[in-house]
C-alpha cells in the first residue's frame, strides 16, 4: 500500500473516531429512555465497532507512518482526550478541531489532482 493511501486511511480514521466519540460521550451524557432503549444501545454498539476499528487503524497507520509529525500530533492528543473518561470536555474539542484542520488540509492540498511530480495533469514547470 502506498503511503498516500495509507495517510488517506489514517485520516479517515481519525475523522471516524472524533464522530464516535461525539456519539459515545452524548449518548453517556444522556440519562433517560434513549440511552436504555434498543435503538440506543444499538447506536453506542455501532460506535464502539466503528472507534475500535477506527482506533487500531490509527494506531497501525500512525506506526507504519510515525515520520509523519502531523499524525505524531494526531495520535497524542487522541490519547490525551481518551485519558479524560467523562463528558465532552475540552481536550475533546482541541482533538476534533485538530483532526478537522489536518485532515482538511491534507485532503484538500496533500491530496489534490497534480500534487505529485509525473501525475498525469500535473502542472508543469
Amino acid at each position: 500500500m502506498s503511503s498516500h493511501r495509507r495517510r488517506d486511511l489514517v485520516y479517515a480514521a481519525h475523522l471516524a473516531l472524533v464522530a464516535t466519540l461525539v456519539v459515545g460521550r452524548t449518548l453517556r451524557g444522556l440519562a433517560g429512555p434513549f440511552s436504555s432503549s434498543a435503538l440506543g444501545r444499538g447506536l453506542a454498539l455501532l460506535a464502539m465497532v466503528v472507534g475500535m476499528s477506527s482506533l487500531a487503524a490509527v494506531a497501525v497507520g500512525t506506526l507504519l507512518e510515525r515520520r509523519d509529525a502531523k499524525l505524531l500530533v494526531l495520535l497524542v492528543l487522541l490519547v490525551a482526550a481518551l485519558a479524560s473518561r467523562q463528558g465532552p470536555d475540552a481536550l475533546d474539542l482541541v482533538y476534533a478541531l485538530a483532526v478537522l484542520a489536518l485532515a482538511g488540509h491534507w485532503f484538500a492540498r496533500g491530496r489534490g489532482a497534480g500534487t505529485v511530480t509525473g501525475t498525469p495533469g500535473a502542472p508543469s514547470g
